[in-house]
């Protein structure tokens, strides 16, 4: 039973193992360098993953402003429309006023010429019925 056990190790699984002969290299700092590796892996891939999602945020963010520039333009855009179009309705009733203005003007006018020109013959009518009364009172 000695002899066997000398052949057999305790291992970590419980279970006993054969013991590793004198001549094979045990190389107890392997478990070690595999774990450091994989951790090494383990931090890569965790950094990998982490500047994957801060590009994608970076892009997010990037869309999101062209997006509010690109709405910021167009309200701009609609703004500077309104502005002319406004301006240009302004300018076509400042012609109509001009116009209808200068209608009424020569409506005025005309009415005052027709209102004078009334007077004078009314003037003139008068005129000459007097001159015809004179003319009368003259005779007899």
């Amino acid at each position: 039973m000695s002899e066997l056990q000398d052949e057999m190790s305790w291992s970590d699984s419980g279970w006993m193992d054969p013991a590793p002969s004198p001549m094979e290299p045990s190389n107890p700092s392997t478990p070690m360098k595999s774990a450091a590796a994989s951790a090494r892996k383990a931090a890569v891939k965790r950094a990998v993953k982490v500047a994957v999602v801060k590009k994608a945020f970076r892009k997010a963010r990037a869309k999101k402003a062209v997006k509010r520039a690109v709405k910021k333009a167009v309200r701009t855009k609609k703004r500077a429309v309104r502005r002319t179009l406004r301006t240009r309705r302004r300018a076509v009733k400042r012609v109509l006023r001009t116009k209808k203005r200068a209608a009424r003007r020569m409506a005025r006018t005309r009415r005052r010429a027709v209102r004078q020109a009334g007077r004078k013959v009314r003037r003139a009518v008068r005129k000459t019925a007097r001159k015809a009364r004179r003319a009368v009172r003259k005779r007899t």
